[in-house]
């Protein structure tokens, strides 16, 4: 399924919660939860044999329960999973923790390899200046920010808090606006022409967040926010400190090299005279 290799802080983050190892093959759900494609795959498979034939037409998330249909309703069960979206941004993650040097998102797909100059916050990739260029061009990716890959704080923590998109994931053009009760996840206006006209309540965002019930959830996302950013800028001072004190440290071993060489010569020229 994976392969378990834990590093720093960020092995719950990297971590299939199926199998509890490093992510090989993540596959993300429209619920945002990742993991293994073999894991999920084999968990739809095991549930997909408890159901009626009739109504093996969708899974739930193995973490939050929510109802997920597959992208292809006509394919097979067993090509449910490999149909999933790849999560290129946890790929990216494991790649580097692993010491792997960065690389094009589209040029690897194609079996070539170029450094990324890029980072597309829609579509979660690393883009040379090529791909870029074209990205620029295609009309549903022409409005996607797009920013240098040395900004992009996710090649150090795995996250970026700038980057949660307002965009919907199926229709990037189109920005979310609509919340489905039914299936607990938010959309666009095109979603629910094509995927929630059977919804029995399908409620605008705006409308939502003036009710009673989610009328203090700005500020908690706010707060939430905050604290993220705050332990982002810690963790960057931390590596800040750390990089300093490291290159104190190769100084002073420098010099302490020196002078050992120094004293090895003046022994060797005593001996030799």
């Amino acid at each position: 399924m994976a392969t378990s290799k834990p590093f720093d802080g960020q092995t719950e983050l990297l971590t299939c919660q199926i199998c509890y190892e490093t992510f090989k093959i993540p596959k993300i759900l429209p619920c945002l939860h990742t993991f293994c494609e073999q894991c999920i795959h084999e968990f739809i498979i095991s549930t997909g044999r408890k159901k009626e034939p009739h109504s093996n037409k969708e899974f739930s998330c193995p973490t939050c329960k929510t109802l997920v249909r597959p992208t292809d309703a006509k394919s097979d069960i067993d090509k449910w999973a490999a149909n999933l979206p790849h999560n290129v941004s946890i790929q990216e993650m494991i790649a580097m923790s692993n010491g792997e040097k960065r690389k094009c998102s589209a040029c690897t797909r194609h079996d070539e390899i170029s450094e990324p100059k890029f980072w597309c916050e829609i579509c979660q990739e690393a883009l040379c200046e090529k791909c870029n260029d074209m990205h620029s061009r295609m009309k549903l990716s022409a409005s996607h920010n797009v920013i240098p890959v040395e900004e992009v704080e996710s090649f150090t923590y795995g996250m970026v808090v700038h980057a949660i998109s307002n965009h919907c994931y199926v229709h990037p053009s189109n920005l979310v606006d609509v919340f489905c009760c039914d299936h607990q996840i938010i959309c666009c206006g095109s979603c629910v022409s094509t995927g929630h006209r059977r919804c029995k309540k399908v409620m605008t965002i705006a409308s939502l967040m003036t009710s009673g019930k989610y009328q203090s959830l700005p500020v908690k996302i706010n707060e939430i926010k905050q604290a993220v950013e705050n332990l982002l800028n810690e963790k960057n001072q931390e590596k800040a400190d750390t990089k300093l004190a490291t290159e104190d440290t190769e100084e002073e071993a420098k010099k302490m090299l020196e002078q050992i060489k120094c004293k090895l010569d003046n022994l060797f020229d005593t001996f030799v005279k």
